[in-house]
C-alpha cells in the first residue's frame, strides 16, 4: 500500500534549516512544499531547488494550504513564539533543539500542543542516531546483562563557527549548553530510560574573545542506579574524532585552523556574514544533495566517544554500528534499517507515522522539557557547585511500545 505525502514547510533555512533541508529532500513520503527566512539569498536558492513557495516571515508560511507540516529551525528564543504560531494554524511541527530557553517556554508549548492537537516532536538529537537506538535496544533486551553507566566524551571546534552575536550570549539560548549538550542529555537519557535524579556540573568559558560557556564536565545520575558522565569542549584544540574513530593525530596545522579561520572576519557585521553563508544557498552551506547518498559514518561529533557500560559487556558507538566488547571477544552489531537520511530521517519518520499512523510519540514535548531541565539544571549547578534534584523527568518510550 502506497504511503501518502507529508508536506513540510521550513521555517528558517541557516545551518540547522540546511541540514534538515537535505534530509526532507531525501525522504520518499515527504514533499518540501515552502520555506521562509529574512534572506533572499536563500530564498532564492530554495525556490530554484525545490520550487515551492518562499515567503520573508513565519506567519505567511503557517497560513499556506500547501503545508501540513513545520521545521522550526530559527533562533533558539524565537522557537515558543513560531511553534505557537504553527499550531494555532493546525499544524504539525518538528523544534529545533533546544526545545525552548525555559520550563515556563516548554509548558506553554506543550500545552498548545495538546490544546490544540498538533503533534510537537523536539528534533534532531543524538537520540534519533540508529547506533543510539540500537544501543537502546540491546539494554532493554539485556543482550549484555543489566545496564550500569555511560560516558560522552566530545571534543570539537563549536565555539569558533562563525555565530550571530546572541549565540554567543548564554541567556539567549548561545553557547554549548543549549547547543550541545542536549544531543548528550538526550541520546543517555534514551538509553537509561530517561528518568534522571540529579545532576552536578562545573562549566567553563576559557576564551575572553568568545564569552560563553564553551566546555562542561557533568555526572547524571538516574533513578534506576545507572549513572552518566559528559564531557564536552569546544575550543577546537583536541578533536575526539581521533578516540571515536581510531583516527591518529591529525596534521599539526589542522589544530586550531577552525579559530585561525574565523579569525580573518574583521568585526561582528563580517561574521554573522560568514555565518549566513553556511545556510542554505550559502558557499558553505551544509545542505549536501536532494539525491539519495549512500550512508556515511554514523559517528556524532556532539557525543563524540560514546560508552555505555553493561554487566557483560561495553558498547562503543563506531561509524558502522556498536562495538561490542565482552568476555567472547568484539563483535560489530549492525543498527536496524532506517527511512531516509541517518539520524534526521527518524525525526521526519516519526512525526509521519503520529500523523498517518497514530502511532504515539517518543521525542514529544515532555520528553525534551525533561532534557532541557537537566541542562539547565547543570548551568545552576554550575553557579551553585552542588548537585541539583530533577523533578520533571518523564520514562523513555520505546519505538515497539
Amino acid at each position: 500500500m502506497k504511503r501518502q505525502e507529508l508536506r513540510i514547510g521550513v521555517i528558517g533555512l541557516g545551518r540547522a534549516g540546511s541540514g534538515m533541508l537535505t534530509a526532507l529532500a531525501q525522504h520518499p513520503n515527504v514533499q518540501v512544499t515552502a520555506a521562509a527566512d529574512l534572506y533572499p539569498q536563500h530564498l532564492e536558492k530554495f525556490k530554484s531547488e525545490f520550487g515551492g513557495e518562499a515567503y520573508k516571515n513565519a506567519a505567511d508560511l503557517c497560513s499556506s494550504n500547501s503545508v501540513d507540516a513545520v521545521y522550526i529551525a530559527t533562533p533558539h528564543a524565537l522557537h515558543v513564539e513560531h511553534f505557537l504560531m504553527a499550531a494555532e494554524a493546525g499544524k504539525h511541527a518538528i523544534v529545533e533543539k533546544p526545545m525552548a530557553l525555559s520550563m515556563d517556554d516548554c509548558d506553554a508549548m506543550i500545552a498548545a500542543s495538546e490544546r490544540l492537537g498538533v503533534h510537537l516532536i523536539v528534533g534532531h538529537t543524538a537520540s534519533f542516531n540508529p547506533v543510539v537506538q540500537k544501543m537502546r535496544k540491546l539494554v532493554v533486551e539485556k543482550e549484555f546483562g543489566e545496564l550500569a553507566f555511560m560516558s560522552a566524551t566530545a571534543y570539537t571546534d563549536f565555539l569558533y563557527r562563525p555565530r550571530r552575536p546572541e549565540e554567543l550570549v548564554s541567556k539567549l539560548g548561545g553557547g554549548i549548553m543549549y547547543n550541545q549538550i542536549p544531543h548528550q542529555v538526550d541520546a543517555i537519557r534514551f538509553i537509561a530510560g530517561g528518568l534522571a535524579r540529579s545532576v552536578k556540573a562545573s562549566m567553563y568559558d576559557l576564551d575572553p574573545l568568545r564569552h560563553t560557556e564553551g566546555s562542561c564536565n557533568a555526572f547524571l545520575e538516574f533513578h534506576n542506579g545507572v549513572s552518566a558522565t559528559l564531557t564536552y569542549s569546544g575550543y577546537d584544540h583536541f578533536e575526539s574524532s581521533e578516540l571515536s574513530n581510531n583516527q591518529g593525530p591529525k596534521k599539526s596545522t589542522q589544530y586550531g585552523s577552525t579559530k585561525r579561520i574565523l579569525s580573518s572576519a574583521v568585526d561582528a557585521e563580517d561574521e554573522v556574514a560568514m555565518r549566513v553563508d553556511t545556510g542554505f544557498g550559502g558557499i558553505n552551506s551544509v545542505f549536501s544533495s536532494a539525491k539519495p547518498q549512500t550512508s556515511g559514518s554514523l559517528l556524532q561529533g556532539e557525543l563524540g566517544s560514546f560508552i555505555v557500560t553493561c554487566n557483560n559487556g561495553d558498547l562503543r558507538m563506531l561509524p558502522d554500528g556498536v562495538g561490542v566488547y565482552s568476555d567472547d571477544g568484539f563483535q560489530l552489531v549492525s543498527p536496524e534499517p532506517w527511512v531516509g537520511l541517518q539520524g534526521r530521517g527518524a525525526v521526519i519518520e516519526e512525526l509521519y507515522h503520529a500523523i498517518f499512523s497514530k502511532k504515539k510519540v517518543i521525542h514529544d514535548g515532555r520528553w525534551a522539557k525533561a532534557t532541557m531541565e537537566v541542562c539547565l539544571a547543570m548551568i545552576e549547578s554550575a553557579g551553585s557547585r552542588k548537585e541539583v534534584m530533577l523533578n520533571h523527568q518523564v520514562p523513555t518510550l520505546d519505538f515497539d511500545s
